[in-house]
């Protein structure tokens, strides 16, 4: 008898910026699919979407301190900069980057204003100068299944507002110049180029989550048979016999049927006992004799549900701290204990904090936008955002589900 050991890789994500002169760009991780993957980790792993929507709604907080620059009208296709304020920091809490492109006119003036998704922006390569001038757009980026695809690429100037540059590069490109790219990200140690999310330090435990839920599915999927460990007598791979009657002599001669005992067995096992629907069914074995019958045996998985709930606590608490969102806004308060207002009202508090590096990004951000703007409600200003509001008489944030 052989024994196999069937763990699998635990390979974890790699961030490093690489150049990729093929298409022009740095890739951002390994086959330049950090952000793919990364959202693939997450998406299975309820416990960390929870907390990054609560950090993305402290970062939106009430819009802006001047509440009329929220329907301000800042593209052409009728997106408000509320609107924009949204995306940008949707990208910001799973990301930490931001790209938004601001179109030119003759004048000079950033006329309009569109989001880029970061998970499909890149940075292009080094010019032979030393420094990075493009910036380029590919929905395909954004998929993990084709990250270096060309087609359809989209390039941008990176931003820097001068006016001279700004003459230059609509004197070069003429009506198909397609503006600049602004970028801003979190910078952090070996992170120059582009970010890697502070709550990442948490990936195993992120991974964890997401195969929790997969080990109940599968139990229950599975019914019985990870619990019974079944002894039968016999070789699996041996071939199994059906009588066919000879109609010459009309005795019935064994005939293959091309199928081995093991696969039949298995079968048999599948569409009779597995899945949710066979629980609490009854199981009825005939034989010949009692030596034929199989042998059932228990398995030793009693201890696997406190396990896993030891696991689950583990895993909310490990990703609590990564994100440092209170476990009482994620509403994944420890079962039991309900979360008074004081509670509450400091871990609001606590998070107003914890987001200002974000806010203070994305204002500077607007500021560097707007300080040529031919709009007139944003030229030269730096919207200021609200702090995200909590009403304790009423038990309610000033944002909306």
């Amino acid at each position: 008898m052989k024994f196999y050991n069937t763990g699998s890789n635990n390979e974890s994500l790699d961030s490093t910026a690489r150049e990729n002169e093929a298409i022009g760009i740095l890739d951002y991780g390994k086959n330049n699919a950090f952000p793919a993957s990364l959202l693939d980790n997450i998406q299975n792993s309820h416990i960390t979407k929870r907390c990054i929507d609560v950090i993305n709604k402290f970062i939106v907080g009430d819009g802006f301190e001047d509440p009329s620059l929220n329907d301000v009208i800042i593209n052409s296709d009728g997106q408000t900069l509320g609107e924009l304020h949204q995306s940008l920091s949707m990208d910001l809490a799973y990301f930490e980057g931001i790209y938004t492109n601001a179109k030119y006119n003759q004048k000079f003036e950033t006329t309009e204003y569109f989001h880029l998704p970061f998970e499909n922006t890149r940075l292009g390569i080094y010019n032979e100068i030393g420094k990075i001038t493009e910036i380029k757009y590919n929905n395909s980026w954004g998929q993990k299944w084709s990250t270096d695809y060309n087609e359809d690429t989209v390039n941008y100037k990176i931003f820097n507002g001068l006016e001279d540059v700004v003459a230059g590069q609509i004197a070069q490109y003429g009506a198909s110049y397609k503006g600049q790219v602004l970028y801003s990200h979190v910078q952090r140690p070996q992170m120059r180029f582009y970010p890697v999310p502070q709550y990442y330090s948490a990936e195993n435990w992120i991974k964890v989550d997401s195969k929790i839920g997969n080990f109940h599915v599968n139990n229950i999927d599975n019914n019985f048979l990870l619990s019974v460990l079944m002894k039968v007598v016999g070789d699996p791979t041996e071939e199994v016999m059906k009588l066919k009657k000879d109609t010459a002599t009309g005795r019935f001669i064994p005939t293959s049927t091309g199928k081995m005992k093991g696969d039949v067995f298995n079968s048999e096992m599948s569409n009779n006992f597995s899945g949710s629907s066979k629980g609490g069914g009854i199981m009825v074995a005939w034989a010949k004799a009692k030596e034929q019958f199989p042998e059932l045996e228990s398995f030793p998985n009693n201890t696997n549900h406190d396990l896993f709930i030891s696991l689950q606590n583990l895993v909310t608490d490990n990703l609590a701290i990564a994100t440092g969102v209170p476990r009482i806004l994620a509403n994944i308060a420890t079962a039991g204990k309900l979360g008074d207002t004081n509670a509450i009202t400091e871990a609001v508090t606590y998070m107003q904090g914890n987001v200002q590096t974000q806010q203070s990004l994305l204002e500077d951000h607007y500021k560097k936008l707007f300080k040529n703007s031919a709009i007139p409600e944003l030229k030269g200003k730096t919207p200021t955002i609200k702090r995200f509001s909590y009403d304790i008489a009423n038990n309610s944030t000033g944002l909306q589900e």
